[in-house]
């Protein structure tokens, strides 16, 4: 019944809010086939909002498909978590300019990782690489270098964390840095979520935020409706 209100919400933002912290709580209660049906209202949505309002900006919009892959993958269709993750995609690929691409790319190579494994996630970091080798600050362009390589060394891919190195120039800084990471890194089996630790959500050159976070907990989530509150109710109490 709350899924079906939520879908008479005018605001396209809100709706989609309310629809994923339903389907959460559908989660969280066992009832995944009712989730994934608010799920798909998720994404009906997010293509009202891509094809009619464009309200969203790029960052909603990756965070909004990330978040109904997520919580898909929780529900147990992963088959639509995978179409939700590329529809996430395509937005990224879309984003102009291009170095702009790569602040949402370790957020969203972690959702890779847990949906389809380490050489999804990996084949974006490589491409983030590219996309960061356009960034025209330096101390920028080599901290988004050095996060993505260090992601890789994380899921033992070392070719790829080089051939992420490499988009920049001087051999003296990759020497440094990849003997940095080498020291740092402590690789397991699956991965190692202490690799991105000291860098996920640090600040670089003249403490311009990288690195944005799009995942449903970090945007969408709001405790109050998970505690069974009105949020954003403006409505006095009875």
């Amino acid at each position: 019944m709350a899924a079906t209100e939520a879908g008479y919400i005018d605001s396209l933002q809100e709706r989609l809010t309310r629809q994923l912290n339903i389907a959460d709580l559908q989660i969280q209660i066992g009832q995944k086939p009712e989730a994934v049906k608010t799920l798909k209202l998720s994404a009906t949505t997010l293509r009202v909002e891509e094809k009619e309002n464009k309200t969203l900006d790029d960052f909603r919009r990756i965070a909004g498909w990330t978040s109904v892959a997520q919580l898909s993958h929780k529900a147990g269709d992963d088959a639509f978590a995978g179409t939700a993750y590329v529809e996430a995609l395509e937005v990224l690929r879309s984003v102009k300019p291009e170095a702009k691409r790569a602040e949402y790319v370790l957020s969203l190579s972690e959702v890779a990782f847990e949906l389809k494994g380490k050489k999804e996630a990996g084949q974006l970091l490589v491409d983030g690489g590219t996309w960061a080798a356009k960034i025209s600050d330096r101390e920028l362009r080599r901290f988004a270098l050095t996060t993505f390589a260090s992601q890789l060394a994380g899921y033992d891919d070392l070719d790829e964390a080089l051939a992420v190195m490499k988009n920049e120039l001087d051999p003296a800084w990759r020497a440094d840095t990849l003997a940095a990471i080498a020291r740092n890194n402590i690789v397991t089996e699956s991965r190692a979520p202490a690799v991105a630790s000291w860098f996920r959500g640090a600040k670089s050159a003249g403490n311009l935020r990288f690195n944005k976070n799009v995942q449903y907990d970090e945007n969408y989530r709001q405790p109050g409706l998970q505690q069974g509150m009105a949020p954003n109710s403006t409505e006095p109490a009875p």
